[in-house]
């Protein structure tokens, strides 16, 4: 019982969500241990008002033994749900008579009345006419709206309970255009609602869910249900049988007696209604209506309002009669109606044309019905039309059609895209359209309507992708941008909508192409940073060397070697060869350590060769960053975690947590056969081992350097592929070349130079590893998951082994995006940018290379308006700031994605860039424990150790973060995180900007 008052409350006050409250019960009654009790929780607390036949004995077993108010109010709800639906078998009516008959008779219940009628039962008390209520009926049918809206409140202050009375009264009201009177309490809110939705309003929608809400709030009160009933009976979707089911759930619901009640009624009871003599008496043109819809025949000299004389006929020959003449009398409906009683006649017009085969009309209708009321598209039949043009062959050549499958799209089902994607593309090529230009001139004749609606609707981004009309998203954008500014000409008071739609478009477009940018740029030096640096630590050294060189003497061994550089560069210049490179690998087996000069330029070209690749700001710590760290294994992981394949390690263990996924299929859908499925899991298991086996060996060791000197090396990453191999002679070459330099930058320029060729045949190497040997390592485990599938047949696996596949063909595909990366950069210049798009980037870069994060919409960022823009060359460092924050929030938050919010704000004023990134964090991570790690960590950035450890994978990320912001482009950098409000984790990055008068762009 606390159980069951909670949940009332709740509903009662709003205070959750239908569908949330019925999640709550359903976690109440987990594990399915009692199933009667979990129906009856949930038809005693949402459903009574429409019950269902599965759940009636379960709620009246059980509220049988509880309370005979609950029992007798549940017993109405269950006889009215049964009524309405006809539930009940005929055989089965003779046996509920005699008690239902004398239930009426004793409790002189009044919701019993339109139950009887529509179980077919004849009732043996005697009627109560009431004249007063039949003159008001009368009056409404003759038209006399006037007389219903004064002579109804006498009536209505004596019956305010009179559902029936008062919706009339609404109605009468609407025709004249005058104020509804007002309402007391709860039933003014109510019918302002119910105003809005008659009115066919922009806001019947809203409207009607706030009646909805309503019937929450007095959840069992008759009149509530009565006028939910007359809301579900004015937005349901025309029809071609008569009555429709809204409408006759609607008079099992009216108390009072009238010739319509025959609409609810069945057998015995309708024959009775329609013969009750007294009943002709007080109802004449009320019976001449209803005999018109359903004879098609009328008293001529019966004055009956002509729009419902022609609403009655139209309804006749659409369910009974002509279509031919149900066309005609929709057609005077839609020319002298408005609101819903015309977009309800242009739904039976259409219907009537589908009955004489003529789809073109049925479907030019439909649309026109909807472009000229765009409120209450469910009336129309929209799905009845659409189901209508099975075949292309059939489908007619007007804008209509790719129009009618735009709408069925929205409100019915997306399940025919295809098919409106081949009808847009039909379209055009059938009209030549190839341009939005094209389409401009031809306005007239498709009707302006109509142009705008299939431009705004139809000529999108997402059915122009899968057409043959556009070659790549470049261009299917482009056309888009097109496409608005030819809406913004057309449809002028929308125009704003459009230019913002183009402005998010261009920003979009602007992202892609940072994106790419970036992703083509993951090679990368900053030769700046180095320079200064060097300067630092070289200039005394290099300025000595240039002393003792200008005295040493020249050696017989110079002329040896001036011999091999002669030969060698004749050579290069005769097959295109690089000469330092070729020099390189040759060896002097010279002990001589040579002059005093000579040993101070070795110890410039080690520093300078370590300083490039493995400095603060060299290419180790870019390709750390921007591919070791989290980049290259999410991209290469993201297709088998599309696919639900593969899982994580289990913290702090080698295991790999159980493939949750497949765990709920199959115990959803395969229980019985749990102990293959076992198997299969354990595969999956094995399958993460081994797909991350690879990517760690990628990572670990074969992106990483390795220097050789003189065919000697330091021992270290034997399989790296980004080898840096130097001889003596090709030192001695490069010194030679230094006699000339008169500055240090000019001999750092030059080895740089030598230093990005090794670096270019280096990374030709790599492409041709990740291409070869390892494309088919990483394959290998997608072929044994499938081997080992194809030899088990529980069902399901099916699904899986499609899921194998289509992660195998997209894993090949992402190892060509990796490949690409490793390629230097032809050209390294970059716009100068506002202050927020480095997020943005990087927020698309984290949904293109994380599964789980692909569809995050919880990421906000804000900037200043008309801040000063942030130079070019700071853009890449920026971005994968933010790419390791997003990234740590996703994995290291211990919240799920769909619940993770991150808020960035970010500024640049006087030289000065501030960003305050926060997410929310998981309990689990507000632990005192967690404080002590951020405090050694903060500890740990200040040490000498934290440019080392910037260059190691699998940490936070945030020594990498603080290595980019101290680069010599930056002053007084300041980083800081910490745990705000016991909610959240936040880090905040601060820096100045050095004022440069020029940029090294060449690499």
């Amino acid at each position: 019982m606390p159980s069951i008052i909670r949940f009332i409350g709740k509903r009662i006050e709003a205070t959750g969500l239908k569908g949330y409250l019925k999640s709550e019960i359903l976690q109440l009654f987990e594990g399915g241990d009692d199933p009667v009790l979990e129906r009856y929780f949930r038809a005693k607390i949402f459903e009574l008002p429409n019950l269902s036949s599965d759940d009636i004995s379960a709620i009246l077993f059980l509220e049988g033994q509880s309370c005979v108010i609950d029992y007798y109010d549940t017993l109405i709800f269950v006889l009215q749900s049964a009524a309405g639906n006809q539930a009940i078998p005929a055989n089965m009516i003779p046996t509920l008579e005699k008690p239902l008959i004398a239930l009426s008779k004793r409790t002189q219940d009044s919701r019993l009345n339109g139950v009887i009628r529509g179980f077919g039962i004849v009732p043996i008390t005697n009627i109560d006419y009431n004249e007063k209520r039949a003159e008001l009926i009368e009056a409404y049918t003759k038209g006399e709206y006037e007389f219903v809206s004064v002579n109804s409140e006498e009536y209505l202050r004596k019956s305010p309970e009179d559902m029936s009375i008062q919706v009339m009264r609404l109605k009468a009201c609407i025709r004249l255009d005058i104020p509804y009177p007002n309402q007391q309490g709860v039933l003014k809110e109510a019918f302002e609602s119910l105003y809005k939705v008659l009115s066919s309003s922009e806001n019947t929608y809203s409207a009607a869910f706030d009646i909805f809400t309503l019937s929450e709030r007095f959840y069992g009160h008759s009149w509530v249900h009565y006028l939910t009933a007359v809301v579900l009976y004015e937005i349901h979707e025309e029809q071609t049988t008569f009555p429709p089911n809204q409408l006759r759930n609607l008079f099992i619901r009216e108390q009072y007696i009238s010739p319509f009640s025959a609409v609810a009624a069945i057998g015995l009871a309708k024959s009775a209604i329609l013969n009750d003599e007294y009943l002709k008496t007080l109802f004449p043109y009320t019976r001449a209506v209803y005999d018109l819809v359903a004879t098609g025949k009328i008293n001529q000299f019966l004055p009956v309002s002509e729009i419902r004389k022609q609403k009655y006929l139209a309804m006749h020959h659409l369910a009974f009669g002509s279509p031919e003449k149900a066309t005609k009398h929709f057609q005077w409906l839609i020319d002298n109606t408005t609101g819903s009683e015309q977009i309800r006649s242009s739904g039976g017009a259409a219907l009537a044309f589908l009955k004489l085969g003529q789809i073109r009309e049925a479907v030019d209708i439909t649309v026109t019905a909807y472009l000229e009321n765009k409120n209450v598209p469910t009336i129309l039949p929209i799905k009845q039309v659409t189901d209508a043009l099975k075949e292309p062959a059939i489908w007619p050549d007007s804008i209509s059609t790719p129009l009618l499958f735009n709408m069925y799209s929205t409100y019915c089902d997306r399940d025919r895209l295809t098919k409106l994607r081949y009808s847009f593309e039909l379209f055009q090529e059938t009209h030549g359209i190839k341009e939005p230009s094209d389409f401009k001139h031809r306005i007239d004749e498709f009707k302006k309507p109509f142009a705008i609606a299939y431009l705004r609707n139809v000529w999108t981004t997402e059915i122009m992708r899968q057409t043959i009309l556009y070659g790549g998203t470049k261009e299917i954008e482009e056309a888009r941008i097109k496409v608005c500014r030819l809406l913004a000409e057309l449809d002028p008071v929308n125009a704003a909508y459009y230019l913002d739609e183009i402005r998010e478009r261009v920003k979009q477009q602007e992202i892609a192409k940072g994106t790419t940018l970036i992703e083509q740029s993951k090679v990368y030096v900053e030769i700046e940073a180095i320079k200064k640096s060097l300067r630092t630590k070289l200039s005394d050294s290099y300025a000595r060397y240039k002393s003792s060189s200008q005295t040493s003497s020249s050696k017989p061994e110079k002329l040896t070697y001036k011999k091999i550089t002669e030969v060698i560069s004749k050579f290069a210049d005769e097959k295109g060869g690089s000469v330092p490179l070729m020099l390189s690998t040759l060896h002097s087996i010279s002990p001589d350590i040579g002059s005093e000069s000579d040993v101070q330029f070795e110890a410039l070209f080690f520093e300078v060769t370590n300083e490039f690749l493995r400095g603060d700001h060299g290419l180790n710590a870019y390709l750390s960053t921007r591919v070791r760290h989290g980049t290259l294994s999410n991209t290469l992981r993201k297709p088998a975690a599309d696919e639900h394949l593969i899982t994580s390690r289990e913290e702090g263990s080698a295991s790999y947590i159980r493939n949750q996924y497949w765990t709920e299929v199959v115990q959803e859908s395969y229980g019985e056969y749990q102990s293959e499925w076992e198997k299969i899991l354990d595969a999956l298991d094995t399958f993460s081992g081994e797909f991350d086996s690879v990517i760690e060996y990628i990572k670990d060791e074969l992106i990483q350097i390795k220097i050789v000197h003189e065919l000697k090396d330091e021992g270290e990453n034997r399989n790296a592929l980004f080898v840096y191999r130097s001889s003596n002679i090709e030192r001695e070459f490069i010194q030679e070349h230094d006699r000339a330099f008169t500055s240090m930058d000019d001999f750092v320029n030059f080895y740089v130079d030598i230093l990005w060729e090794k670096t270019d045949r280096n990374l030709l190497k790599v492409q041709r590893v990740l291409n070869e040997e390892i494309r088919g390592r990483l394959m290998q485990p997608f072929v044994q998951l499938t081997n080992l599938l194809n030899q088990v047949s529980p069902p399901g696996v099916n699904d899986l082994l499609n899921a194998v596949a289509r992660a195998k063909t997209n894993t090949q595909n992402k190892l060509g995006l990796v490949i690409s990366w490793f390629k230097r950069s032809e050209v390294y210049d970059r716009q100068d940018y506002a202050a927020d798009f480095p997020f943005h980037i990087a927020l698309n870069m984290v949904k293109n290379t994380m599964s789980n994060a692909a569809g995050w919409d919880g990421v906000s960022v804000s900037s200043q308006r008309d801040a000063p823009l942030m130079p070019g060359r700071t853009l890449d460092g920026m971005v994968y700031v933010f790419y390791v924050l997003l990234e740590n929030a996703v994995l290291r938050s211990g919240v799920r994605v769909e619940n993770l919010n991150v808020n960035a704000e970010v500024s640049f004023f006087n030289g000065i860039f501030n960003a305050k990134v926060s997410n929310n964090l998981a309990n689990t991570k507000i632990t005192q424990d967690e404080r002590n790690k951020l405090n050694k960590l903060r500890e740990s950035l200040k040490s000498d150790e934290s440019p080392r450890r910037a260059q190691a994978e699998g940490r936070s990320g945030l020594h990498k973060i603080w290595l980019t912001i101290n680069s010599p482009i930056y002053k007084e950098p300041k980083l800081d995180f910490y745990i705000m409000d016991n909610s959240s984790f936040v880090v905040e990055v601060s820096f100045k900007l050095v004022k440069v008068e020029y940029e090294n762009t060449s690499h």
